[in-house]
This record gives C-alpha cells, structure tokens and sequence, in this order.
C-alpha cells in the first residue's frame, strides 16, 4: 500500500509541474505497467510463480492515463523541435514492482466452441514492503535548511548520526508537512552556514519545482529527478568558490558565490540544466571579518545585499542582467536584511548605529524595486533581528532573539510597518531561518545552545507556530 500512495502523490504532483516538459523515463515505465481493463473472471494459467501485482484505484488510473497522453505528447513535441523549459514533478525512490505478463484473450468465440465455465479467482493480496534503514526517518533527525515549492510539497534537509559521524538526511512532504518520507542525499558532508572556505559539504538546500534542486554551502550539488540522484557541480570560472547563497525563481536558478578573494560573484542557470553564465559584476566583501550575503528572487527580479559588520555592497537583476546596486542603509553604520514581497515592494530591516550610536531597528522600504527607499513607521520593538520576511505588500513578519527574554520573538505588521504583533517561542534559541510560500503559510528554524534545532510552521501569517513532527 505504501507504493501505491507513493506513486499516486508522484503521479498527481507530475501534472503539477509538466506543462511543458516530458515525465521521466522511469515514470512512464511505472505507468504503462498499469492494467488498462479489469481482470477477467476466467481461470488464467501462469507459467511460474506470480509476482505481487500494484493495485490502482479509479482515480490514479485516470490520472495515469492523462500522464501518459500528455507525455507522449511533450515528447513528441521535444523529437520536433519544441522547446522544453519546465519540469514535471518528482520521481519517487521506490521502485516499481511490476505484475506477471496476462495471456491475451480471443475477444470473440466461435459458435462450435462452447463458453468456458465461470470460476472465482480470488486475488492474491499485495504484501508490504519492508522499510531499510535508508527509509526511515532517524529519530535523532535535526531539521537545518527548508524549502517549499507549493503549500503541499516541501523538502528539509537535516543531520543525523550514523555511526560516530553526522550524515545529511533529506526527507520530502506532499502535505504540507504534515507527513513526511525519507529520500536520497548527496555524498557529502554536512557543513556550517555561512562557511566561504572552499569544499564540498552542504548546510542548505532549495528546490525550484518538484525535480530541480540543489543542496549547497559552501559546495555545490544538484538534482534534477527530484532528489533521486545528486550530481556534484563546479560553476566555470569560479574553481572552488564557496557558495554563500543560491534561490530559484522564474525557470532561473541564482548562486553567489565568494572568489576566494576579494569579491562575491553572481552566476545564472536555467533550473533544468547546467548551463551557468558568470556575471561580471563583483559584489566587494568589505574590510570587516564577517562577511555575509544575502540573495533575495521575486519573478525575474533580484537583489543582493553584503554586510560585513555595516551594509557595505548590493547588486540588483534587472531584465535579466546583474547590475550595480546602492542597497538600503549604506550609511547607518549597520547592517541590514532584505525581503520582497513582489518585484517592487522591496523591504529592509536596519540596524541603525550598532557600531556608533545604536539606535535600534528601523524599517525601510522601497515601491520602485528597490531604486529608492523611504524609512516607514515607528522603530521596531524588538532588537537583535535574525531574518524578515514579506509574505505580502502590506504584511511584514520579523523574527529577532531579544536580549531580556533570551527567546524567539515573531513580530508581524499587518499595515506595512505602522503596527505590530507579538508572539513568543520558548527559548533560549536562535532563529536559523524564517521564510513564507504562501500569504499565510510559513517556516522558521530554531537552533538552542546545545546546537538542537526545531521546524515551526505557520498556517495563519504569523500569529500562531506549530512544531513540526518528522
């Protein structure tokens, strides 16, 4: 039973994403295995021992079928020159198991042939499959980098113990984490955010739809059979540069990535490929010895934003192309954080004069894509942002780790920053991460002194958070 769900969740999240590209191979195989007729009731002979058989209610079946016609379809429209630039969705793990060939019936008898006696074949039950070690959620999961494509499916990549190491585990939802399954990770290992010495080891990871992902920081791998393979991958023209960030929007994934030098660089990739193409803007890293980078996507809209103690250098995609960008609070003497809730409501978080004269949190924001920006509302009541987020243009949600309460605090701003509300999550923790899909659908990672961390979610735009069980 645990195949069948798993294939009718692949094949219903494959329509999702195959607008305009072919299913995978290994799909279609599973599908064109399915019957197309219900079982006859005359005595079949088999000429060895059965093999368990995949059953298929009415509705995978009709789903199954419209996979099949639409990928012919996109297939035969790829042999004639169509172009593909969307994927479809993701390739489950598990393997098919596939039913005994069924000797063809003669559809008509001849009248000197009398009809063959009716006789009851009881079906022989599917037996479950048992779970290896590769299968299972390990209890000692920790949830470290999350990343939805839609309000149902998700992918979180975590770390577990496995012998006196710590391994990257990776597990998927396609219900809004309410469930989740285990699913290949890369070779590598596990790494600290923020890392910009170059490697292999990962701390992040993103999808762009239900088959192209990448796990990253500060190396690089991707996948494109969403998560049943991962490839190690090197950017031309940037040898062993630690990537400091990579989000996917708009068919287009971003990465940007430390030289080794002075310098962030910015590389581009359609999601479904590997062809990169190096930007020639460099982003400067600052004289500070703290360097962090900040990628912000909207559409075929995009910022970057470095701090290094204050807000030192920016760059902004416009029309396809990375260009110079003079970001928010270059002159506040302190650093800032970025969120968009679409490709001009550009909004920025400043820590004003936290290396002079600290002045507290301010809110700026921007309504031409970030060309201008204008301080907006009070200053903020919490201190110590940690990330900010913008699910819409009128809403705001900021989490910071305040100083007296020693506890998350999720402030949200229904009206653009002119009011706030206040939730507490019990600490002491951290806030690793805080990011929304929806208008009211969010994530936050938590990290407490003893580096355990917690996956919260939100279903209401920020005014209540669940701990997310795996």
């Amino acid at each position: 039973m645990a195949d069948e769900r798993d294939l009718d969740a692949e094949i219903r999240a494959t329509l999702e994403a195959m607008a305009a590209r072919p299913a995978p191979d290994r799909l279609l195989d599973q599908v064109s295995a399915i019957p197309t007729a219900e079982p006859t009731s005359v005595p079949l002979r088999r000429s060895g021992p059965s093999r368990p058989r995949l059953g298929f209610g009415l509705a995978t079946a009709a789903i199954a079928a419209i996979v099949i016609a639409g990928a012919l379809y996109f297939r035969g429209g790829i042999q004639n020159g169509a172009a593909a630039t969307t994927p479809p969705a993701s390739a489950s793990s598990i393997a098919a198991e596939t039913a005994s060939p069924t000797p063809a019936l003669s559809t008509s008898l001849s009248p000197a042939t009398p009809a063959p006696s009716v006789v009851a074949v009881a079906p022989s039950p599917s037996p479950t499959p048992s779970l290896t070690s590769s299968d299972v959620i390990p209890a000692n999961f920790q949830p470290l980098s999350v990343t939805f494509v839609s309000a149902d499916m998700g992918w979180v990549l975590g770390s577990a113990g496995c012998g006196a190491d710590t391994c990257p585990v990776i597990v998927r939802t396609l219900d809004g984490g309410r469930t989740w399954t285990r699913i290949a990770a890369p070779d590598a290992s596990l790494d600290y955010p923020g890392n910009l010495q170059a490697g292999s080891g990962i701390s992040e990871l993103r999808f762009a739809d239900p088959l192209d992902g990448w796990a990253f920081g500060p190396g690089l791998w991707a996948t494109h059979d969403g998560g049943l393979t991962w490839k190690q991958l090197t950017i031309p023209g940037l040898p062993g540069g630690a990537v400091a960030a990579l989000e996917a929007s708009a068919g287009g994934v971003q990465v940007v990535a430390y030289d080794g030098n002075t310098t962030f660089r910015i590389a581009s990739s359609p999601v479904s490929s590997e062809a990169w193409l190096l930007s020639a803007l460099k982003v400067p890293v600052g004289a500070g010895p703290v360097p962090e980078v900040q990628l912000v996507l909207q559409g075929q809209a995009g910022w970057v934003l470095e701090n290094n103690r204050v807000v030192t250098g920016g760059a902004r995609l416009v029309n396809g192309t990375w260009q110079a960008w003079q970001p928010p609070c270059l002159d506040v003497l302190g650093p800032a954080t970025l969120a968009a809730a679409n490709a001009q409501v550009v909004t920025a978080v400043c820590d004003v004069g936290q290396w002079a004269t600290p002045q507290g949190e301010h809110l700026y924001r921007s309504t031409n894509g970030g060309q201008t920006f204008a301080e907006t509302g009070p200053k903020l009541p919490v201190e110590g942002i940690s990330a900010v987020a913008a699910p819409t243009t009128s809403t705001i949600v900021v989490a910071a780790t305040g100083p007296s309460t020693n506890a998350v605090e999720v402030i949200a701003s229904r009206d653009g920053g002119l009011t706030w509300t206040s939730v507490l999550i019990p600490g002491p923790v951290q806030v690793r991460y805080l990011g929304f899909t929806t208008a009211t659908q969010g994530v936050l990672i938590t990290s407490d002194p003893g580096s355990r961390t917690q996956l919260f979610m939100t279903r209401d735009g920020g005014h209540t958070w669940t701990p997310v069980q795996f």
